[in-house]
C-alpha cells in the first residue's frame, strides 16, 4: 500500500516537472547567452540562481537574486558597502567603475528589485498586524498593492539588465 502511494506521488511530480520543463526552456531562450571571463564565484552562483529561478517561473526569487547580485558585485568593485544601493551605484559611476549607461541600467535593476522587496515586506507586515503579532503598521506607499509575486516581464528585464552590467564589468567571450 505504501509503495502504491509513493509511486502515485512520484508520477504526480514527474507530470508537474514535464509540464514546467518546456516553459522553462522557452523562457531561458529569451535570455542572452553570456560567457564571462572572470566573474567572481559568488556572482557566478547568483547569476545561475537568477537564471534558474526565472526559467522555472519563480519570478520574485529571480528579481531578488538579480538585485542581490548587483549589490554584491558593486561592493566588491567599490571596495566597501554604502548606506544603500542607490548611493553605491552613484559612487561607482563617479569612480568610473560604471559608465553612465550602465549606471542607468543598475538603477533600473535596483528599482525593479526595490518595488518587489518593498511590496513583499508591506504584505508581510499587514499579515502580522491581522494576526495580532504587531500592534500597528503604516504603509510606506498606499498605491502599492501586491497583486502577484513577481511578473515574468520584470524578471526577464532584471535578468537582462544584470547580464549587461556583468558583461560591462567582467568582459565577455564569444
Amino acid at each position: 500500500m505504501e509503495k502504491e502511494r509513493l509511486d502515485k506521488k512520484i508520477k504526480i511530480i514527474k507530470n508537474e516537472y514535464n509540464s514546467i520543463a518546456p516553459k522553462a526552456a522557452e523562457r531561458l531562450q529569451k535570455l542572452p547567452f553570456l560567457r564571462l571571463t572572470n566573474l567572481p564565484p559568488t556572482a557566478d552562483i547568483c547569476l545561475t540562481e537568477a537564471t534558474t529561478t526565472y526559467g522555472f517561473g519563480t519570478f520574485l526569487a529571480s528579481i531578488t537574486v538579480c538585485r542581490v547580485c548587483l549589490e554584491a558585485v558593486l561592493i566588491a568593485e567599490h571596495g566597501k558597502k554604502e548606506r544603500n544601493l542607490k548611493t553605491l551605484i552613484n559612487k561607482c559611476k563617479k569612480k568610473g567603475i560604471l559608465s553612465r549607461p550602465i549606471a542607468k541600467k543598475a538603477h533600473q535593476l535596483r528599482e525593479i528589485g526595490n518595488n518587489y522587496v518593498h511590496m513583499l515586506t508591506n504584505k508581510i507586515a499587514e499579515e502580522l498586524v491581522r494576526a495580532g503579532k504587531v500592534r500597528r503598521f503604516q504603509r510606506t506607499n498606499e498605491d502599492v498593492i501586491l497583486v502577484e509575486l513577481g511578473k515574468e516581464s520584470d524578471s526577464l528585464k532584471a535578468n537582462i539588465l544584470l547580464r549587461d552590467i556583468l558583461k560591462f564589468l567582467y568582459g565577455s567571450q564569444p
